[in-house]
């Protein structure tokens, strides 16, 4: 009897010890995917406060600038003042005064020279390294890849590349290097979290500048 015991008693002592195992195995498994899970929420958050950052400075600007949307709507025409002109009055102007000074967008007038265009969302995508939309969309858009250039796709994209051209570089290769990464010049989400890094660390004055700037067509 005592040998049964004993054996008995080493047989459940091995299945506890494997149930053990795999418990803590599957524990640790879950314990990884949570923390996968915070660090994307966590990164989501960031880009979300840079994004309200943004806004802040541009809601800023237009209240307390009177002249914010005559540059930039100059600035999106490709209007560039005569030399020696100032961009407004020290005094503010009726809005019929400010787009005195705007070109004129008549085709019948075959003087007239059309004002540059921005970049369309198709010379973004290329740009920003995709060559399909469907690519893009399941790489950035978190899953969605209708294939269709939607309103918050196009967003998507031209919020992208005014963000790399605001920080100064001309292309997505060279900020990679920048960042140490592969230069593939594929904007993904390596490279996004990179440039949102360097987009935070710009200075609250610099922000509203070149958020305007990079908005220009030929930028």
């Amino acid at each position: 009897m005592r040998i049964r015991e004993a054996l008995l008693l080493a047989c459940a002592l091995v299945v506890g010890l494997i149930a053990f195992r795999r418990e803590s195995a599957r524990n640790q498994t879950t314990l990884l995917a949570l923390v996968r899970r915070q660090r994307a929420l966590a990164a989501e958050v960031r880009r979300l406060r840079l994004r309200d950052h943004a806004l802040r400075q541009e809601c800023r600007a237009l209240l307390t600038d009177p002249y914010y949307i005559e540059r930039v709507a100059r600035a999106e025409l490709g209007w560039r003042p005569a030399p020696g002109r100032r961009m407004g009055p020290s005094v503010p102007l009726a809005p019929i005064l400010v787009a005195e000074g705007l070109p004129s967008l008549e085709p019948s007038l075959p003087q007239a020279t059309a004002p540059r265009r921005g970049p369309t969302p198709r010379e973004c995508l290329a740009w920003l390294g995709y060559e399909s939309v469907e690519h893009f969309q399941r790489k950035m858009m978190r899953g969605k890849a209708s294939g269709v250039l939607d309103a918050a796709t196009v967003a998507r994209l031209r919020s992208l590349r005014a963000m790399v051209l605001s920080l100064g570089f001309r292309s997505v290769a060279e900020l990679q290097r920048h960042c140490g990464l592969k230069p593939d010049g594929i904007l993904g989400q390596r490279t996004e979290r990179k440039l949102n890094e360097l987009f935070g660390r710009k200075g609250r004055t610099e922000l509203a500048a070149d958020f305007a700037a990079a908005r220009r067509p030929g930028g």
